[in-house]
């Protein structure tokens, strides 16, 4: 669980290191992805074994996701500084995001890169705008996924204390009650499930707004005074280039 949880937080790493290396990113090898899970997986062992390194597992259970109420109490709390990483995350690909408008903007109309994210006058190369365009829509496909992670898992949290506190009092028969938990807890796996179709639907969304969007600059207007204007354009360019042509052919 603690791995769905965390990962959003290594996708804002990558995202961050894509915006400052826009210029490079394409050409470097690929260690950081693969580096980044392996911490995280590492990271997630780590807390397992910090959390049940004392425990005995005496009594009996129905799920590994329903640990016991001896360790209740670190779980939770790891739970809620997972839910405040998760917030400051948002907040951090917020501003990445404003970085990023800032970056292409600046690259389509003044060429400018930046030095510890600030501006300086420099050329930007046409793949690097690419790369820029590439970066922006990312980091606003992950702004809108971490969101949904967020929101989601201060759900689960809210929903999980309601269950201790008053989960008792509704639920009389404990073998109920554990069975409810297990399925308050497995809404992890489901959010799994969720959050990835709602990524492929963004995606796409995402995508189709862009190609609409270079299809109506790279499209030539062929109608009214805009298509009659691009007409004249091209027939003097055509005479432009035979008369040149002609010309040479003289001298």
């Amino acid at each position: 669980m603690t791995l769905s949880t965390v990962f959003p937080i290594t996708v804002t790493i990558e995202r961050f290191v894509a915006m400052k290396k826009a210029k490079s990113y394409e050409k470097m090898k690929v260690i950081l992805g693969p580096a980044l899970v392996l911490i995280v997986i590492l990271i997630d062992f780590s807390i397992i074994f910090y959390i049940y390194k004392d425990e005995n597992f005496g009594t009996g259970s129905i799920s590994f996701m329903i640990f016991p109420s001896s360790d209740a109490a670190p779980m939770f709390g790891l739970f809620f500084i997972i839910l405040r990483l998760n917030i400051l995350n948002f907040l951090f690909n917020l501003f990445l995001f404003r970085q990023n408008s800032h970056l292409k903007r600046y690259a389509l109309t003044v060429p400018v890169t930046f030095t510890n994210t600030f501006y300086c006058r420099k050329n930007f190369t046409l793949a690097t705008k690419y790369q820029l365009e590439e970066v922006y829509l990312s980091t606003k496909l992950v702004v809108s996924i971490i969101f949904s992670h967020a929101i989601f898992f201060a759900f689960y949290l809210f929903t999980m204390n309601l269950s201790g506190l008053i989960g008792k009092k509704l639920i009389e028969d404990p073998i109920n009650l554990w069975a409810l938990n297990g399925v308050l807890m497995s809404l992890i796996a489901t959010y799994n499930l969720v959050i990835g179709i709602l990524s492929i639907h963004l995606y796409n969304r995402i995508r189709a707004k862009k190609t609409i969007d270079i299809n109506g600059k790279v499209q030539m207007k062929s109608t009214g005074n805009a298509g009659a204007l691009n007409y004249d354009n091209a027939i003097f360019s055509i005479w432009n280039s035979a008369s040149s042509l002609s010309s040479r052919k003289t001298i």
